[in-house]
Formats: structure tokens, C-alpha cells, sequence
């Protein structure tokens, strides 16, 4: 009996040392394709001596092994097909499959729908901060421009699935009431939502994607061209500007084309349209050095990607909802607490606050307050 416990306890310690470096080949060759979207990630334990013979190990390394077993993606895509195919369920939180399988993010929707309308007079005052903001920044020769992207509820109202309620005409929501106030102001403002909408019969390309949440590529270079223009009359200055070679037109949706499409893990999902890519060169230099800072949602990322912040405003950097900076070439964004706002601020030429009518419930995440306030407590000394 004793030599028997002997080498079961052998055999325990065999296996708790070849265990690890197994489950790390097995996963590295299954994940080549990792899980999009929010997954959570279970870090590998340390092995530790102690914490075996107490226990302590072991219910970690489960449940290491249950976030990381060999081909979990390939099963947990295999296993939503499965849903998707049968019951048209998605495993993921947030997004919606629309008429003619549309996918939307519900909280387009509810832009569209006005079912986040926080009303006129938060509204009305927020301008009213963007105006001030405004008239103390071009009293140093700089500029804040809002721009509006469109938001795929607005751009596709006809694709929302039957489950939510029909827009009733005259309903209030975010998105009118900047439109409204914003017009009676002298801030500065491209309205891309409107533009888009009235564009959607006539552009010869797809300005929104179907499986997609942000404008299109080729919309995206539609808006990055308006908004040069924009800051070239505002600053009195030339900029690069992107000159059109030609467009390539895939069957296969790509970049942020497809990124809800992306985000459902499933192993196929081809109910799209050819999408347009814009193949272009820069003329022109940044010859007055004008630099110009983003604080923005994501339908600011297709541009930075693809190197705008040098190419064409100055090293400016991108202000993530004005929580994370990320600059030109990093990855790697850097808090935006702590920071003197008006000093960083006026490092720039331009200001461009971009947003989608999904987030003008929360237009500016705090940036127009604290550049304002930042403004008066200035005036108060």
C-alpha cells in the first residue's frame, strides 16, 4: 500500500510538471485565431511548489485550462454558428441583427430612436461652453471644430428589426437638438450625419458597411477630406490633401468594414455587399506646421491608423474619449488625468471634436467642461 502512494504521488508530480508545457503548445497552436471583442483573459499560474502541496494551485490551473483549452476558439465559433444557424442568436452582448441581417449596436438605435435624449437645456448649455471655449481659443490665433459622424441607426433606420418601436415624427433626440442649438451658435461644425444621409441614394459607393458600425472606408476618406478643407478655411493655411488614384472594390469586407462582424465569433458570415477602398497619394506639405488634436470616439481610429496624425495634422494627437492620448506610431495610450487640459490644448492649432449620435449623451466626455472651466477660472485671477 505504501509503494503504491509512493507512486501515485510520483505520478502526480510527473504530470503537474509536463502539464504546463503542454497546455502552453496545445493553446499557442489553437489560438492562431484569437476570440474578438471582449474576452476575458485568464493568465497562466505560476508554478509553484507550495501552492501545489496546498492546494492552492490547482483550482487556478483549472481555471486557466478552462479559458485556454486547445482550440476553445474554434469550439466557442463552432458552438455560436450552431445558435446563429438554428435560432438566429448571437453570443454577444450589445449588437443586433437588423432586417436583411443588418448589424447594429443597440445603442445606435437608441440614438436614432431618442430613447437617450438627456434634453434641450443640458444640451443648449454644453454649446454655450463650446462657444466660450471657442472665442478664448481663437483669441490665440486657434480653432475647435465639432464634427458629426453619422450613426448607423440614422443611416439605416429601414434595416432596425420590428422588436423596436417605429420613430415617431417630431420625437426629440440628441442629435436634433446639437443640430438646432449648434446652428443658432457660431461654433464651428461639419455636419456628416446629414451629408451622408442625403448622399445615401446617389454615392457611388457604400458609405456604411452592413456588418459594420462605423462609416465605410471610402466615407471615411470622405469626411477626412471635408475636414481638411474645413481647417485650411478656418486657420487660413494649406494642408496635404489626399488625391484619389482609385478604388478598389472587394467582395470581401475589410478594416472596420466588418468589425460587428468580426465581434460574433462565428465561423462564417457573408451576408454583405462589396465594400470600396480608396487607393490614394498626399500632395502638399504641413508647410505652417499647423497641428491638430482629436478628441474623439472610434470613428476616429480608421484615420489614425492609417497615419493621418503625421500625414496630415501636425503630430496631433488622439484624445480617446478623452481618457487615454494615444500619439502618432504608439499604440499605447497614456492617461489624460492629471494633465494641465488648457496648457495641452493650446499646443494645438486645431481642436476637432469628433463623435457619432450614439455618444451625444455624453458629447465630449467631459473635455468642454474642463477646457471651459479652465478658461473661466483663468478669467477669475
Amino acid at each position: 500500500m505504501k509503494g503504491q502512494k509512493i507512486k501515485a504521488w510520483g505520478f502526480g508530480v510527473m504530470l503537474f510538471g509536463m502539464s504546463i508545457p503542454m497546455i502552453q503548445h496545445i493553446t499557442s497552436f489553437a489560438n492562431e485565431k484569437a476570440l474578438r471583442g471582449v474576452v476575458e483573459v485568464v493568465p497562466q499560474p505560476t508554478c509553484k511548489w507550495s501552492d501545489f502541496i496546498s492546494g492552492g494551485f490547482q483550482p487556478k490551473f483549472e481555471e486557466y485550462m478552462a479559458a485556454n483549452f486547445g482550440f476553445r476558439p474554434e469550439f466557442t465559433r463552432l458552438n455560436n454558428q450552431r445558435e446563429y444557424w438554428l435560432y438566429g442568436k448571437l453570443n454577444v452582448n450589445g449588437i443586433v441583427i437588423g432586417k436583411q441581417n443588418y448589424l447594429y449596436e443597440q445603442s445606435y438605435i437608441d440614438a436614432y430612436l431618442g430613447n437617450d435624449f438627456v434634453g434641450d437645456s443640458i444640451i443648449q448649455e454644453k454649446v454655450r461652453k463650446l462657444q466660450y471655449a471657442q472665442e478664448k481659443l481663437q483669441e490665440k490665433g486657434k480653432n475647435l471644430l465639432v464634427v458629426f459622424a453619422p450613426g448607423k441607426g440614422s443611416f439605416y433606420p429601414e434595416y432596425i428589426p420590428n422588436e423596436f418601436s417605429k420613430k415617431v415624427a417630431g420625437t426629440a433626440t440628441n442629435y436634433d437638438s446639437y443640430v438646432n442649438f449648434l446652428s443658432k451658435s457660431d461654433v464651428n461644425f461639419i455636419d456628416c450625419n446629414s451629408w451622408f444621409r442625403k448622399m445615401k441614394s446617389t454615392s457611388k459607393y457604400p458609405l456604411y458597411p452592413k456588418a459594420g458600425i462605423h462609416w465605410s472606408v471610402y466615407g471615411e476618406y470622405l469626411a477626412q477630406d471635408s475636414i481638411l478643407k474645413k481647417i485650411e478655411k478656418l486657420q487660413g493655411v494649406e494642408l496635404p490633401r489626399p488625391i484619389l488614384d482609385e478604388i478598389e472594390l472587394s467582395v470581401e469586407n475589410k478594416d472596420g468594414d466588418f468589425d460587428l462582424g468580426e465581434a460574433l465569433n462565428l465561423i462564417h458570415y457573408s451576408n454583405t455587399f462589396p465594400m470600396a477602398y480608396p487607393k490614394y497619394h498626399v500632395v502638399g506639405k504641413n508647410k505652417s506646421n499647423t497641428k491638430v488634436m482629436f478628441v474623439s470616439d472610434s470613428f476616429y481610429w480608421g484615420m489614425f491608423y492609417d497615419g493621418a496624425s503625421n500625414t496630415f495634422y501636425g503630430g496631433g494627437n488622439f484624445w480617446y474619449y478623452n481618457k487615454e492620448i494615444f500619439h502618432e506610431g504608439s499604440f499605447d495610450g497614456t492617461p489624460v488625468d492629471g494633465l494641465n487640459i488648457k496648457v495641452e490644448t493650446e499646443k494645438n492649432n486645431v481642436i476637432v471634436i469628433l463623435s457619432t449620435d450614439a455618444n451625444l449623451k455624453n458629447f465630449g466626455w467631459e473635455y468642454i467642461e474642463e477646457l471651459y472651466n479652465a478658461y473661466q477660472k483663468d478669467q477669475a485671477k
